[in-house]
């Protein structure tokens, strides 16, 4: 039914534009009804056939090529579409008005009637242009929609990766500590199991949150420096020299994942103490250690830093930057606030 309703408000349109170019070309002429009728059954019959002849050309051209993908060949072939099917409509209708119906007996090819065919198809090459034109923005509008859409789908689901990531790689390197204290001091591995869960409580309730305030992060890396206390004993030290603010924020497990990196790539014995240094750079957090490298590198699922940059990337321009001298080697998490 709204395809009827579509194709007489096309005809009805037609009507009322003829009658005002009718009157605006000769006044007197509105009252010469046959006149009236004729030029109403040519201009709607015309324009109706032209406006067919587009539809099916847009319909020829989009099953043929995409005004995104190959803009060049979709119009080509709608502009060919649109001159050989408007063509023949327009030849068809004044042949039908101005030699059957009319019985001129001119015909279809003198010099008059060609003459307004060629007019008529020069006014229907410029308005077809610009219906391709509307045709190309409003198709590229909705491509570019998806295209965003797809592509912030993309980023959500990375980010939602690299997080898993994080659970599993932690939980990994302390299961190895906690089978290692067992046997050498099953107190402190009951300790040890005590700790971890708070600090699995704490991964259950951040895991997807993409940003958490430093207050509870620096209060799950404390959990997590007394799980190393317990490992290696006064083999390494630590200091505080910052507040924390439940203004700033980072991603869930940042401080946990540059502390983890510390004790991984660096050698911890009683004699040659590890010492870390953690402070507040107005809007950036700086971890920084002595370097003690181990006789052996250490393995490395490479989910450490490289996932907190990437993680960084999704959030803010402001990376994370890495600075190392022959003594230390210190990382700087830029520190957020939510926006309001």
């Amino acid at each position: 039914m709204s395809g009827v309703t579509n194709h007489l408000k096309i005809i009805l349109l037609m009507a009322v534009i003829t009658i005002v170019l009718t009157g605006i070309a000769c006044w007197d002429c509105l009252s010469d009804w046959e006149r009236i009728g004729g030029n109403l059954v040519f201009s709607c019959g015309l324009g109706y056939g032209l406006w067919q002849a587009n539809g099916l050309a847009n319909v020829f051209a989009d099953q043929r090529s995409n005004w995104l993908e190959n803009p060049r060949a979709r119009f080509l072939w709608g502009l060919g579409g649109m001159f050989v099917l408007s063509l023949a409509v327009i030849f068809i209708v004044n042949h039908v008005f101005f030699v059957l119906v009319n019985k001129s007996s001119d015909t279809i090819f003198t010099r008059n009637i060609i003459g307004n065919m060629i007019f008529q198809m020069i006014i229907t090459i410029a308005i077809s242009s610009i219906i391709h034109g509307f045709s190309f923005f409003k198709e590229w509008k909705v491509q570019s929609q998806r295209s965003l859409e797809l592509e912030k789908e993309m980023v959500r689901a990375q980010y939602a990766s690299l997080k898993t990531q994080v659970n599993p790689h932690f939980l990994f390197n302390n299961l190895n500590a906690l089978s290692a204290l067992v046997k050498l001091d099953p107190d402190k591995a009951q300790e040890f199991i005590s700790q971890l869960g708070r600090v699995y409580r704490y991964l259950l309730d951040n895991h997807q949150e993409e940003v958490v305030p430093l207050s509870g992060e620096w209060a799950f890396a404390e959990s997590y420096l007394y799980l190393e206390k317990i490992r290696f004993g006064d083999a390494f030290s630590y200091e505080v020299h910052f507040k924390p603010d439940e203004d700033w924020m980072l991603p869930p497990l940042a401080l946990q994942i540059v502390l983890e990196n510390v004790f991984k790539h660096n050698q911890i014995e009683k004699g040659k103490q590890l010492h870390i240094l953690i402070q507040q750079n107005d809007d950036a957090l700086s971890i920084s250690n002595s370097i003690r490298k181990r006789t052996l590198p250490a393995e490395s699922s490479g989910l450490g830093l490289q996932n907190l940059r990437d993680r960084y990337a999704y959030l803010t321009g402001r990376p994370v930057s890495v600075i190392q001298n022959g003594a230390t080697f210190e990382v700087q998490l830029p520190l957020l606030k939510l926006n309001g």
